[in-house]
């Protein structure tokens, strides 16, 4: 799990110069061992890319994927950061391009179809029955 945060004092200003030993991380009461601690004194705008599993084995829960990766950014981006959102199924499609999102922007983008496929299509192998659309020749998630 990835915590992002910030420390600030009473003031509102940025505390610098906090080392591992000075946070604990606790999960349902249970003291969490901190495997890496990363220091970002630069602040740089993050470029984030969501790949959302859209193939038949997830059809069932595409809403709740869509839901995740919509809290997902409204929780972790700030002014500046971008993002683009994929999905992948028998082809990769693009959701959201790679912009500076807001939420409303976001919302339209995931809860809307797809804009258009991503790189090349995958090829189909004929099903050799009527009525039958051919496999795709990448599988069922080509990424």
């Amino acid at each position: 799990m990835v915590v992002p945060l910030t420390v600030v004092d009473a003031n509102g200003i940025a505390v610098e110069g906090l080392t591992r030993e000075e946070f604990q991380v606790y999960d349902n009461d249970v003291r969490r061992p901190i495997e890496s601690f990363w220091v970002d004194n630069n602040d740089l705008p993050l470029t984030l890319g969501i790949v959302i599993d859209a193939s038949e084995s997830q059809k069932e829960q595409l809403s709740e994927h869509r839901q995740t990766a919509i809290d997902l950014v409204e929780r972790i981006l700030r002014a500046g950061d971008r993002t683009f959102v994929i999905s992948v199924d028998e082809d990769v499609r693009l959701w959201v391009d790679l912009t500076g999102v807001t939420s409303t922007n976001l919302r339209r983008g995931i809860a809307g179809s797809p804009i258009d496929l991503f790189g090349l299509p995958c090829a189909r192998q004929n099903s050799g029955i009527a009525g039958f659309r051919g496999m795709s020749v990448c599988g069922s998630s080509p990424l």
